[in-house]
């Protein structure tokens, strides 16, 4: 009798077990998940913006006047465009760690600010020109490099070049703060991310450049799918993965150089959240994908900023004590090539 209970219970547990992987399956599922991160992140975003207060800022033009406003608008745009620019890159060169930080944009973009400060170029449409440049030239290089018409889905060679090329400009970058000591006086306000770095004139730069790079991943999203796919396929359909490269690359330099003036250098999380998003909805189709991994990125990082109002932990502080092991075991865990 103990026998046959335990086999009806083992029955129905698998019964119970398949039938949530068929649901996972289901647009249903995926639509469920897409809505409960939307609604988090809007629940995170005006919670933040009432604990945070309403902190007037005087400044004529303004039309939102509230710093409260300027810091949680913030933290929601880097993350949403962050998860982004991480979900393009890691769909045009087949390889789920690639990102902003291992494809070496972020270091590019600290790095030219560093020049620019070296330079006595203080305006941030210098920072932001200086960014862009060394963004564009890594991003160059790397495509060189890596001869992205030859890639295999199993090779890392990108990410190696791309860490490479991120050590060696922070390598660099500190080289010119020892040679120019107000280097390392500036730098802090440029990529500290901290509360009172916080300005409209950034905003006003930074903003539109990161829904333009969101806009453009968008526009490849499909193309996306077919590519990380399967590469002859897409070559037979007539998509130009060099051009679906440069598209989502120039994007990537967009978001990067823009959410480091923003909110300060944010390491990993662009590649960790897509690879969550995926174990969760279960596919690796990217119009999915994107916006999942948008709005739950853009839900941490208005955690990450509560927890800055609250404990003065620093984003930047809080999303590598959080995602840096994670990050570490995705390397281990692809380090065989799996997807």
């Amino acid at each position: 009798m103990k026998y046959n209970n335990e086999m009806h219970h083992n029955c129905k547990t698998i019964g119970f077990k398949k039938k949530f992987v068929n649901y996972t399956n289901t647009s249903k599922y995926k639509v469920l998940c897409l809505l409960t991160f939307f609604l988090l992140f809007i629940f995170l975003y005006f919670f933040t913006v009432i604990f945070n207060g309403i902190s007037f800022e005087t400044h004529p033009t303004n039309w939102i006047r509230y710093q409260s406003l300027l810091r949680t608008s913030s933290s929601a745009i880097v993350g949403f465009g962050l998860a982004v620019a991480g979900c393009g890159m890691q769909g045009v060169t087949r390889n789920d760690l690639s990102g902003p930080t291992t494809m070496g944009l972020l270091p590019a973009s600290t790095f030219g600010i560093i020049v620019a400060q070296a330079l006595g170029l203080n305006q941030v449409y210098f920072i932001f020109i200086f960014g862009l440049l060394f963004c564009i030239l890594i991003l160059m290089i790397n495509f060189l490099s890596t001869k992205i018409k030859g890639y295999q889905s199993n090779n890392f060679k990108t990410i190696l070049v791309g860490l490479i090329l991120g050590a060696l400009l922070t390598s660099l970058g500190i080289l010119v703060k020892t040679i120019f000591p107000i280097v390392t006086e500036n730098i802090v306000m440029w990529i500290g991310g901290t509360t009172s770095n916080y300005t409209w004139e950034r905003f006003y730069y930074a903003a539109p450049s990161i829904l333009i790079g969101v806009i453009l991943i968008l526009l490849v999203q499909n193309k996306l799918n077919i590519i990380e796919k399967d590469l002859s396929l897409a070559v037979s359909l007539g998509i130009n993965i060099k051009f679906v490269y440069w598209i989502v690359g120039i994007a990537c330099v967009l978001i990067s150089v823009s959410s480091i003036l923003l909110i300060g250098s944010v390491v990993i999380i662009g590649i960790v959240i897509p690879h969550i998003c995926r174990m969760i909805l279960r596919t690796r189709d990217y119009r999915w994908l994107i916006l999942t991994s948008g709005f739950l990125t853009a839900a941490i990082l208005e955690f990450a900023t509560l927890m800055d109002v609250m404990f003065q932990l620093g984003i930047t502080l809080f999303t590598v004590v959080i995602f840096v092991p994670i990050f570490i075991f995705l390397a281990v865990r692809n380090k065989g090539g799996k997807k």
